[in-house]
């Protein structure tokens, strides 16, 4: 991967995390310009990676979708009985939502 490529991912990461946040404090008022600010980048580098506020909710979604998944594989549960199977998935679904802003 070049490091253009690395440096982008990075800024798209960024901006998925601000989004995050600022809807977290701010629910459907926060703005795109809001958010473009709290990532530290302009509205054209918003724009050009989530050109509505659809496609940016749509990746806020996958990646949450992207981390349960891995949370769950990683609770290796092939084989495991039922009962400890149920703890685990309640634990990592417990831990989501821990992770996650009060309120949302």
């Amino acid at each position: 991967m070049s490091r253009g490529t690395v440096a982008g991912d990075e800024v798209r990461a960024g901006i998925l995390r601000a989004a995050a946040a600022v809807l977290a404090e701010r629910g459907e008022s926060a703005s795109m310009s809001d958010i473009a600010a709290a990532a530290g980048v302009g509205r054209d580098a918003l724009d050009s990676r989530f050109p509505t506020r659809d496609a940016l909710l749509h990746a806020l979604y996958e990646a949450a979708v992207a981390d349960l998944t891995a949370s769950l594989d990683g609770a290796r549960l092939d084989g495991v009985p039922i009962e400890e199977a149920g703890d685990a998935v309640t634990t990592v679904f417990l831990s989501g939502a821990l992770r996650q802003p009060p309120g949302r």
